[in-house]
This record gives C-alpha cells, structure tokens and sequence, in this order.
C-alpha cells in the first residue's frame, strides 16, 4: 500500500511511499456513483468498495530466527483504503 510520507504535516506536497501495512479491518464501504463525477473522472454507475482499517502500532524487535512474524502492542489511526490494497485476511 502507497501513503503519504508526510502525512501529519497538512502543508506539505504529498509523498506517497510504498510500504507493508499491517491493521484490523473495521467495515467495509460500498459507493456507488449513480451521475458522473467530472472532476475525479467518475463515470455515471461506477461502484468502489472502500475498507476502514484502523491500524497496528508495530514493536520493533523481532523474535530471533522468526523475522517474517510482526508483533504489534495497541492500535493506531483509522485509515481509508481502497479494498483492493487488501492482501490477505485472519480472522
């Protein structure tokens, strides 16, 4: 998933990064466009699925040997995405 490297900093240019996201899926969101939206280039009867992740506050230190797992203590901001940034689900 892409964001905005400075994010928090309202009066900068965004910088979007790719980076590895790890979050609860809160909902999920259908909009659907039933005019056009010229000025996103939104064409009349375009469906999007949107998800409300709130994301995870990951601990810095791996478990020796075990690098692949990520540990996380508490949750941060809630975030808005496209359900397609989605690779894969626990539940």
């Amino acid at each position: 998933m892409y964001v905005d490297k400075w994010e928090r900093n309202k009066n900068t240019a965004a910088e979007f990064v790719p980076c590895v996201f790890y979050g609860q899926l809160r909902s999920i969101y259908r909009v659907f466009f039933s005019s056009a939206y010229r000025p996103l280039d939104i064409a009349e009867g375009t469906e999007i699925w949107m998800a409300e992740i709130k994301s995870c506050k990951l601990l810095n230190n791996p478990i020796p040997g075990l690098d692949s797992i990520q540990l996380y203590q508490g949750f941060g901001q809630t975030h808005c995405a496209d359900i397609t940034c989605i690779d894969g689900l626990v539940g």
